[in-house]
């Protein structure tokens, strides 16, 4: 591998490194992975069953038998 471009890698993580967006990003995904996982536990132990915004919205406008909370 030619130096420069060697030099070009080290000079990125380094940037990289001490960049706070880099350490920020893994934080928000265990977040994110902790609150749909405790979402999917509850939904499991309270028998609920789980629909999408646009399910939601169709069955609102359709004036189905719904069971809003």
């Amino acid at each position: 591998m030619p130096k420069k471009t060697l030099f070009c890698l080290f000079v990125f993580l380094l940037v990289l490194s001490f960049s706070p967006s880099a350490y920020a990003l893994g934080n928000k995904d265990l977040e994110t992975e902790n609150v749909a996982v405790n979402l999917a536990r509850e939904v499991e132990r309270g028998g609920y069953k789980i629909i999408t915004t646009e399910e939601l919205r169709t069955g609102s406008t359709k004036k189905k038998d719904m069971l809003y909370c």
